[in-house]
């Protein structure tokens, strides 16, 4: 069996991509882009990159804020269910 380095997509070298490039993520797999650290690293370069992650990661609160705080557009590729935080909200201080 022959083995051609060229076409071995590994975790490492797609976090390495998107580390430098938010937008690589588009060219990664399926399971790639539902893997939170690879989505984080590449929304945190290029909140746009929300537009190529799994739908549940288009929930993650913390996935959405990063890309958020990288590009509010990028709000637009958010899901309408994102995660609510398990703490009450604060309450303003009279």
């Amino acid at each position: 069996m022959e083995s051609n380095a060229k076409n071995v997509v590994t975790r490492e070298s797609v976090l390495a991509a998107v580390t430098k490039n938010g937008g690589d993520l588009k060219f990664a797999s399926p399971e790639l882009r539902a893997d939170r650290e690879i989505v984080l690293a590449a929304v945190t370069k290029n909140g746009w990159a929300l537009e190529y992650t799994s739908p549940e990661l288009r929930a993650d609160r913390e996935i959405v804020l990063a890309a958020v705080t990288e590009n509010g557009g990028a709000l637009e590729c958010a899901s309408t269910e994102i995660e609510q935080p398990d703490d009450p909200p604060l309450s303003p201080k009279f």
